[in-house]
């Protein structure tokens, strides 16, 4: 026997001298804070690709022993689908928890997959038009086409048609003569001019040709009579003679 000072008391005796203790050991029970992944599944149309995904909430924390909680990075949701998706696509999903494991919320999380268009580059030839010319006069580029590269969507870009980019060039004001001019390119939405080639175009203005005086043809007057035509006549059959009657 001791006292509370941990002295050993003098005079006491233990009946029984020897007693049998049991101390319970549980594991210790430990947090961790992890990330949410979200897992997809499939591929998006072609010419669309997944930028990116968001999870909310987008951490979460765990409960477990601690040889269990070391292994782990973060929690998976379930697979969200995105085959032949072309926009963003919001869901909810479950999530994947290992056995044994406490997680704070174990609720459905709000997913957002982000797709988008693939970006790509094309080139292209575009007839040059003018805009604003007097209504006298005519002009003429060199070169008469440009060659022009456009990024954006390759969706888009698959669409466009040979009217899509018009290079145009504004003659407002411009009298007779040469002149080197930047032209001004009009494209579809979400396309965007990289480059020109060439940059600059000679441009000449000129009046429009007189177009010359086409010949009215006339009657010319002749001395001479016509001929009238002889008119035919009808021949008159010689008489056949009588029969003598014989005796």
């Amino acid at each position: 026997p001791r006292d509370a000072q941990g002295e050993d008391v003098s005079g006491v005796q233990l009946d029984p001298p020897v007693v049998q203790i049991t101390v319970p050991v549980e594991q210790t029970v430990t947090y961790k804070d992890v990330p949410v992944r979200v897992s997809i599944r499939g591929r998006p149309a072609s010419g669309y690709w997944v930028a990116g995904y968001l999870a909310e909430p987008g951490d979460l924390t765990l409960s477990g022993p601690p040889a269990r909680l070391d292994a782990l990075s973060f929690v998976a949701t379930e697979a969200v689908d995105v085959t032949g998706a072309t926009q963003t696509i919001t869901a909810t999903a479950e999530l994947v928890i290992p056995p044994g494991i406490g997680v704070s919320s174990a609720a459905p999380v709000q997913v957002t997959v982000e797709v988008r268009p693939v970006e790509a580059s094309v080139e292209t030839q575009a007839a040059v038009t003018y805009v604003n010319l007097q209504p006298e006069l005519e002009a003429v580029s060199s070169p008469s086409t440009v060659s022009v590269t456009l990024s954006g969507p390759a969706p888009v870009l698959q669409e466009l048609q040979a009217n899509s980019v018009i290079v145009s060039v504004n003659l407002s004001g411009f009298g007779p003569g040469t002149y080197v001019l930047t032209p001004d390119y009009t494209t579809p939405p979400e396309v965007t001019v990289e480059s020109v080639n060439p940059p600059q175009l000679r441009v000449a203005v000129r009046p429009l040709p007189t177009p010359e005086p086409t010949a009215t043809p006339t009657a010319t007057p002749t001395d001479e009579t016509p001929t009238p035509s002889p008119t035919p006549t009808e021949e008159t059959p010689p008489a056949s003679a009588s029969p003598t009657p014989v005796p």
